[in-house]
């Protein structure tokens, strides 16, 4: 009697696994052909792809188009290459496409792989899940501790990760590196994106690390970091088109760089509803925290709460950002903690601002500001000011007391180009304004200026 040798995938509601189907995971055999056999072999079905430990070349794209409840998995997505766990290898060079496609699939889980393109001339987006021509979206995508990087210093890939037209994508406990993007969208309408736990985003990305398109993306208990070095700082996010409801959760950035730089950008894009809320940003020295857009209407609804900014040169960027709300946070900037170009519907209140305040550019006519009536916190209350003024004709200081809810002004030592008074003409006018129950600098001189304020002490 002949015994018959059955292999893992014909035990039923057992996973495909790839090596049953010819996989080798050996780095020089091409397994593209065997791991795409895998998944087939369920037909519409859904089912578990199981890659052993292994390093996986693949020379055609993993196809997923269309697929529904596929999940792939690996054994662990360690990056030193003596470790065991599962590899994919992509080798192809420029134009070459993509190592995974899931084009209009549903329901797709990845998790315990490492991908990793190893041709410095390759130049696409490593997984794409966009929609397909049926057409047909990819929905409820999820990929968890996985690891998605170039070799050591190919940074030449487009996009580690590319959306277009993505619904409900979630991924988390990750890590991305070396490549120009490294989650980014090719096409609009990506929607609840979230990109949350334990993601680790390092410094290799020569644009940056995400840049989002679409609605409600989530970013949470996530972790971006920078070796120091003498460059820039690093960009972690930045719109290029626009994005509506983005928020920052808990997340530490953390870079290195010197020299200038921002870490997160607003300016080049449309983005509205942004919400930080205990977020850490930090940097060696040098560069800008959070920038917006100087435009207009280009971005509106600011909000942050409970979040550090330290070792920075600008904290909050608001440029001409329409409702700015900025409370309860640690603010220490070596310049401005948050500066202005246009304040309308701003409320800027009860924050640890270690002094400075405000760092702001007005126009012949035009004020920011500064702190509003109360009793309690660095920019309520009672207390003293150091106004110092900037132009191209003057540089000077003026030191006011502010008495609380009581709305006066008095001058403790200015000279004349300073005046109690808002709307005197030909001075800084530095006063209570009892319409929004605040405190204002304005500029009725006959020249731009720049002002920056620092609480001095409580009175």
């Amino acid at each position: 009697m002949s015994l018959t040798k059955v292999s893992f995938s014909m035990i039923e509601d057992t996973p495909a696994n790839v090596q049953d189907f010819g996989a080798v995971g050996d780095g020089t055999t091409n397994d593209a052909a065997a791991i795409q056999a895998a998944i087939d072999s369920f037909g519409v079905n859904a089912g578990t792809v199981y890659f052993p430990q292994g390093s996986y070349l693949v020379g055609t794209a993993i196809d997923l188009t269309d697929k529904r409840g596929i999940r792939l998995v690996g054994t662990g997505a360690l990056l030193i290459s003596n470790n065991p766990g599962t590899r994919i290898l992509w080798a192809g060079g420029a134009g070459s496409g993509s190592m995974l496609k899931a084009h209009g699939a549903v329901s797709i889980e990845i998790e315990h792989i490492l991908f990793q393109y190893t041709n410095a001339a390759y130049n696409g987006n490593l997984l794409s899940f966009e929609k397909n021509a049926r057409p047909s979206d990819p929905t409820g995508i999820h990929i968890h501790h996985c690891s998605f990087t170039g070799s050591a210093g190919v940074t030449s890939a487009a996009r580690l990760i590319a959306l277009a037209y993505t619904l409900d994508f979630t991924i988390e406990y990750s890590f991305l590196n070396y490549a120009a993007v490294g989650i980014g969208c090719t096409d609009t309408s990506n929607n609840a994106i979230t990109i949350g736990n334990g993601m680790w985003f390092d410094k290799n990305f020569t644009d940056c690390a995400v840049k989002p398109r679409g609605s409600n993306w989530s970013f949470g208990n996530f972790v971006a970091e920078s070796t120091p070095g003498a460059n820039p700082l690093t960009t972690f996010l930045k719109i290029d088109t626009e994005c509506t409801g983005l928020s920052f959760t808990n997340g530490i950035l953390l870079d290195g760089g010197t020299g200038g730089g921002t870490l997160i950008d607003f300016s080049t894009g449309i983005a509205k509803g942004i919400v930080f809320n205990g977020t850490t940003l930090s940097a060696t020295s040098g560069g800008t925290a959070v920038k917006l857009s100087d435009t207009l209407n280009q971005n509106s609804g600011f909000a942050a709460h409970g979040c550090n900014i330290s070792g920075i040169d600008k904290g909050f960027d608001l440029g001409s950002c329409v409702g700015v709300d900025i409370s309860g946070n640690n603010l220490n900037a070596s310049s401005s903690a948050w500066l202005a170009t246009n304040q309308i519907d701003f409320s800027i209140k009860n924050n640890n601002t270690y002094g400075l305040f405000c760092g702001s550019t007005i126009a012949v006519d035009g004020f920011i500001y500064v702190t509003s009536t109360g009793t309690g916190g660095n920019e309520n209350g009672r207390k003293l000011v150091s106004v110092t003024v900037k132009s191209a004709s003057f540089n000077e200081t003026g030191i006011f007391a502010f008495n609380g809810s009581a709305g006066t002004t008095s001058v403790v030592s200015a000279s004349a180009n300073f005046n109690v008074t808002l709307g005197n003409a030909g001075t800084i006018n530095v006063g209570y304004d009892a319409g929004p129950a605040a405190w204002k600098v304005q500029n009725k001189k006959s020249e731009s200026i720049t002002v920056s304020v620092t609480t001095l002490g409580a009175m």
